[in-house]
């Protein structure tokens, strides 16, 4: 599989305070591919104002490596994460 898109939405104290639209290229400037039993990890960062609590939801788009058809586009979902 690879990763070639995202889409993400922050909150801040449950506000919706920026979206990244479905279908934004890659995940940090990258569209790293995952063999199986691969992992990958990243970090990355938004502005929550001191003394909000955050969170975010979004998916990740993937495709099958060596595929004729990269518009089958899996969007796997990614759970909330609060920030820290």
């Amino acid at each position: 599989m690879r990763v070639v898109s995202r889409h993400w939405k922050i909150y801040a104290d449950d506000e919706l305070v920026v979206e990244v639209p479905l279908g934004s290229p890659g995940v940090i400037g990258m569209k790293p591919e995952l063999p199986p039993g691969a992992t990958f990890m990243y970090y990355s960062g938004t502005d929550v104002a001191a003394g909000r609590t955050g969170f975010m939801t979004g998916s990740l788009g993937l495709v099958v490596v060596g595929s004729k058809s990269p518009s089958e586009t899996i969007h796997a979902v990614v759970p909330r994460m609060e920030f820290m």
